[in-house]
């Protein structure tokens, strides 16, 4: 049986106050996906990875409830001494491949920070993953 989660969702993120009310933001996000993921019994079944691109500090050091809550939730920070490297100061393209490296699901799909999905999305995603042939799909057509 395999044990890797069946979706791996990654997004990045940087705590450096660019946008306003960003915590505030991504407390909401986790927060529903945690409820989402809960009431559908699916907290196996998905793992939420954040880059966090060379904040000023770590995004995860405001999570520790929703990290302990939910081990879906996972943080990747990558430090600022490392972003500088990168000729970008947000380089989306190497935090996403980061992202994807360290993801252990069985399907990959990238996301926005400021996304989250209603609880009848994450169910529609889930059932086609998991019985593809009950949409008419057959062989891996669906993936990417």
């Amino acid at each position: 049986m395999n044990k890797n989660p069946i979706l791996s969702i990654v997004t990045t993120n940087k705590n450096d106050q660019y946008h306003e009310n960003q915590l505030q933001r991504t407390k909401f996000i986790l927060n529903y996906l945690i409820y989402s993921l809960k009431k559908m019994d699916a907290e196996n079944k998905i793992e939420y990875l954040v880059v966090d691109w060379g904040s000023d500090e770590p995004l995860s050091n405001y999570f520790y409830k929703e990290i302990s809550e939910c081990p879906a939730i996972k943080f990747i920070n990558v430090p600022k001494e490392e972003t500088k490297k990168c000729e970008l100061n947000y380089d989306y393209s190497k935090a996403i491949n980061i992202g994807i490296d360290k993801s252990s699901g069985d399907n990959i799909m990238l996301t926005g920070s400021d996304a989250f999905f209603p609880l009848s999305i994450f169910n529609n995603i889930i059932s086609l993953l998991e019985k593809p042939e009950l949409f008419g799909l057959t062989g891996d057509e669906y993936k990417l």
